[in-house]
């Protein structure tokens, strides 16, 4: 009996992430999961990327279980963030951040140094590559000065 308890759970777990996962896909996005550490990765590209998807997203990914690991129940829920598209503004941003993310990597996007300040407010972001953004040098400065003890990498069109 003490057993089936955990299968029951992870088989409650993998439907949810299950459902979830298809209504990425029909936005145009991708969503796996990572067994080892319960982690979700979330990438979304070319149209996908845009805060009108992000926000139809958002109530789904919010919804996803804590992390069910090979080790044990692992009560994280950090989300690992490829984002690759024009469309992506301050706002699709800030939905973002009110996951637990803890990687980022964004690419283009029409982000300003309010998403900057949003990104320095994310507690357990821990690694930010922002490629083709532009960034103020003092939204940049921020950023770094915010996460001493992460990875800031910016690349391309800093203002």
């Amino acid at each position: 009996m003490i057993f089936v308890i955990p299968v029951f759970v992870r088989d409650a777990r993998q439907r949810q992430f299950d459902a979830a996962q298809r209504i990425v896909e029909s936005h145009g996005g991708q969503l796996s999961f990572d067994l080892v550490d319960g982690n979700y990765m979330l990438d979304l590209s070319g149209d996908a990327a845009s805060d009108a998807t992000i926000q139809k997203l958002m109530p789904t990914l919010k919804d996803l279980p804590t992390g069910f690991t090979l080790l044990g129940p692992g009560e994280s829920r950090q989300f690992w963030l490829n984002l690759n598209g024009e469309s992506l503004t301050d706002a699709g941003l800030d939905l973002l951040c009110d996951l637990e993310i803890s990687w980022m990597t964004l690419a283009g996007g029409s982000i300003t140094d309010t998403s900057a300040a949003r990104l320095s407010s994310a507690d357990e972001l821990h690694g930010i590559i922002l490629n083709n953004v532009k960034l103020s040098e003092s939204a940049v400065a921020a950023l770094r000065a915010s996460k001493p003890n992460a990875m800031v990498e910016i690349n391309g069109a800093s203002e």
